[in-house]
C-alpha cells in the first residue's frame, strides 16, 4: 500500500497531466512578471462575533479596527458617512476605521441577524482594500465556506487553526476585490454631497480645535444647517460627539500600540491636557488610560 504521501504525489501528478493535455505548461518561466495579488494585506488580532441584538440600532459607532459585517437575516439601511446603503441577508460591507456608521431596520418587525469579522492589518496599510470601501457585496459560496472557518476557529469549534481562519478572511477580501474591478459601484440610496465632506473633514482634522462654527465657515453654511445635517443622518449625535469619539478610538490605539506616556497621547489625540483626556476617557470606557492599557496590551515576551 503506498504512504499518504506517495498517494498525495501521485493524485497531483494525474491532475497536472490533465493540465498538460489543456495546455503546454511554462518549464523555464522569466525571472520577473510573475503572478500577484489583489489582496496584498496581512490581517491580525482578527474577532468574530454573531449578533441579533437590536440594542445598538441607531448609534453611531467609529472604530480603529477594519470590520467586515455580513447580514444574515433582515433587511437593513446602513447610514455610512452620511451614504446610505440597503443590506440584504447575504450582503456584505467592509467598514474602514474612523469611518462612521450606524444600521437601521427597514422593517422593524423582522428578525435581524448578522456576523462581524473584525481586524487590523499589520502594517496598518489598508489601501489595497479601498477598492471596497462605501459599498455593498454579495457573498458567494465559497465565501461562506470561509466565512463558516472564521467562526469555527475563533469559536473551537473544529480543527481549522487561526492560521487557515486568517488565509480564508483573506480569501473572502481577495475575491470581492477582484470582482469589484469588473463591475460598476452601485447606486447608494441618497448621496451624502456635503455632509459626507464635512464627516471626512472631521477624520482628517480631528487633533485641531474644530467646532460647529469653524466647520460651517470651512464649508461655506450657517451653524443651524450643520446641525440639522447632523440631527438628520444620525439622530441626537453631534459634531462634538463625533470629534470626541475620533479622539478616544485613536487615543486607545495609541495606548496598546505605542510607548508613549499619556500626556503624550492626550496632545496627540486633540485633548487639551492628560487631565481633560482621563477624564473623557474614563467616561466613556469606564476606566482610566493606563488601566486600559495595561488590560489590552500584549504581555511582554519572557
Amino acid at each position: 500500500m503506498a504512504e499518504p504521501g506517495r498517494k498525495n504525489l501521485l493524485s497531483f501528478r494525474r491532475k497536472m497531466e490533465a493540465l498538460k493535455g489543456r495546455r503546454k505548461l511554462s518549464e523555464n518561466g522569466p525571472f520577473s512578471g510573475g503572478m500577484d495579488t489583489f489582496c496584498p494585506i496581512v490581517p491580525e488580532d482578527v474577532i468574530v462575533r454573531i449578533s441579533s441584538s437590536r440594542h445598538f440600532f441607531r448609534q453611531t459607532f467609529i472604530h480603529q479596527r477594519m470590520i467586515l459585517k455580513v447580514i444574515l437575516k433582515g433587511e437593513v439601511n446602513t447610514l455610512l458617512d452620511g451614504e446610505e446603503f440597503s443590506m440584504s441577508p447575504g450582503d456584505a460591507m467592509l467598514f474602514f476605521p474612523h469611518q462612521f456608521h450606524s444600521t437601521r431596520l427597514a422593517d422593524p418587525a423582522s428578525e435581524y441577524e448578522f456576523v462581524a469579522v473584525s481586524f487590523l492589518e499589520k502594517s496598518r496599510n489598508y489601501e489595497p482594500l479601498l477598492n471596497l470601501r462605501s459599498r455593498v457585496f454579495r457573498l458567494n459560496r465559497s465565501d461562506f465556506d470561509n466565512l463558516l472557518k472564521l467562526i469555527s476557529a475563533y469559536n473551537g469549534l473544529d480543527k481549522t487553526s487561526p492560521s487557515e481562519a486568517v488565509h480564508a478572511l483573506v480569501s473572502i477580501l481577495t475575491r470581492q476585490l477582484e470582482y469589484s474591478r469588473e463591475e460598476t459601484p452601485p447606486e447608494k440610496n441618497t448621496g451624502g454631497g456635503m455632509f459626507t465632506e464635512i464627516c471626512g473633514y472631521l477624520r482628517k482634522n480631528f487633533r485641531k480645535e474644530v467646532s460647529l462654527k469653524t466647520l460651517a465657515s470651512e464649508f461655506g453654511v450657517s451653524p443651524v444647517t450643520v446641525r440639522r445635517m447632523f440631527r438628520r443622518h444620525y439622530g441626537d449625535v453631534t459634531p462634538g460627539v463625533l470629534l470626541r469619539k475620533l479622539r478616544l478610538q485613536h487615543a486607545c490605539e495609541l495606548l496598546v500600540r505605542s510607548d508613549r506616556s499619556v500626556s503624550e497621547i492626550a496632545e496627540h489625540s486633540g485633548f487639551r491636557d492628560a487631565y481633560s483626556f482621563s477624564r473623557a476617557f474614563k467616561n466613556a470606557l469606564g476606566v482610566s488610560p493606563r488601566k486600559y492599557r495595561e488590560k489590552n496590551r500584549d504581555p511582554e515576551p519572557a
